[in-house]
């Protein structure tokens, strides 16, 4: 297996905890889009400088941003590298239709039955 890096992606202006609570209690929708709107500018400043150095200093294959929140924001970072980066929504969609299609299921949680 080829090594692993992480490059944690730290929003640069985060608000401040009391604003966070605020919106928590009174706005969680202005809350959700504060969040992704910061996630979108990490994807598409930090990110893909880390994307562009895993590709050319680590020759990285495949990209993978390991939150759900990252789920459709991955644009720019496809855009800019030669590589297949892994939507962590999207392609998890992707895979469960391509196994439903295939006819799989997924294993019983019921221990078999003695006879």
């Amino acid at each position: 297996m080829a090594p692993r890096r992480h490059h944690p992606l730290r929003r640069r202006d985060p608000p401040p905890d009391a604003e966070v609570e605020r919106l928590f209690a009174e706005d969680p929708e202005k809350l959700r889009v504060l969040v992704r709107d910061g996630m979108a500018a990490a994807a598409a400043g930090p990110g893909l400088d880390h994307a562009r150095a895993a590709v050319e200093r680590d020759e990285a294959t495949v990209l993978f941003f390991a939150c759900t929140t990252w789920g459709g924001l991955l644009g720019p970072v496809r855009d800019a590298v030669s590589v297949r980066v892994l939507d962590p929504v999207v392609d998890t969609v992707r895979f469960a239709a391509l196994l439903a299609g295939a006819g799989l299921r997924s294993p019983s949680l019921t221990p078999p039955t003695l006879s």
